[in-house]
């Protein structure tokens, strides 16, 4: 893992009163940092995700030409998301940890595409679902509905 974010991550902790340490390296992947608040204990994998060479690119050919656009996906699951998760949590649970412990997969997103790739990471993690009304209006009554979901009557 990128030793700034690691950094990054036992920085947060710190500011918010949890001692964090790296946990040493072993035959087989681990979490990257054990951290503790006195009462609980924290296992943290720290991934990140960089923009995609094909978004740096359009960035490069753009500035070329005087102006710079930022490549925009469309907001669905991602396939090299959805590894990048099941190796974190592959590494969670492969750590010796105490019974009670948390598992934390902390995901840093780097580029002009932060924004888009953290909703993405999203998500790929939770599922995206189009919503259908039973009746007209319905969901924009009883339903908390992000911008981004369609919803079809």
């Amino acid at each position: 893992m990128n030793y700034q974010s690691e950094q990054l991550v036992i920085r947060f902790f710190k500011q918010v009163g949890i001692s964090a340490t790296k946990i040493p390296e072993a035959d087989e992947q681990r979490a990257d940092l054990r951290a503790s608040d006195g009462d609980c204990e924290y296992l943290v994998e720290v991934k990140e995700k960089l923009d995609t060479g094909s978004q740096r690119t359009n960035e490069m050919e753009e500035t070329e030409h005087g102006s710079l656009v930022i490549a925009r996906e469309p907001f669905k699951s991602h396939s090299r998301l959805a590894n990048i998760f099941k190796d974190g949590s592959k590494q969670l649970r492969t750590t010796p940890k105490q019974t009670d412990s948390f598992s934390i997969l902390w995901l840093h997103v780097h580029g002009k595409n932060a924004d888009m790739t953290a909703t993405r990471a999203l998500f790929t993690f939770y599922g995206v679902a189009s919503l259908s009304a039973l009746r007209p209006g319905l969901a924009h009554q009883n339903l908390d509905v992000r911008p981004e979901l369609r919803v079809s009557s």
